[in-house]
């Protein structure tokens, strides 16, 4: 999932076409997940590690790394903030947000000072 989804074809929403036509960006997230699993999963495999994923296998003929979609639809869940842990992280947002508040006040004062 880190990369998003191949297209909005599978989750019914990707702004990727529209951020490569204005050259915002200049890979789509399969490309970008191919670069990653090009470069690392050699690195993971010569040092004898597993993934995750039993179904991940470099395809000679499509020169490509296969395997198994992510399930989008907890994709979806976990963006809405419905995943499984999402309190939690929300939670550790809020205190990251509290703790921090005096940088803020210091740099509202600091127009004050001036």
């Amino acid at each position: 999932m880190f990369f998003g989804p191949e297209s909005a074809a599978t989750t019914g929403s990707s702004k990727q076409e529209i951020t490569k036509k204005y050259r915002i960006r200049k890979s789509s997230n399969e490309e970008l997940r191919q670069a990653f699993l090009d470069k690392y999963l050699p690195r993971v495999f010569s040092l004898g590690l597993t993934v995750p994923d039993p179904t991940v296998r470099y395809d000679e003929q499509q020169q490509r790394w296969m395997y198994a979609q992510p399930d989008w639809n907890e994709f979806k869940q976990i963006i809405s903030n419905n995943g499984p842990r999402s309190k939690e992280r929300l939670a550790l947002r809020e205190i990251a947000y509290e703790n921090n508040r005096w940088v803020r006040e210091a740099l509202s004062h600091r127009d004050e000072v001036s």
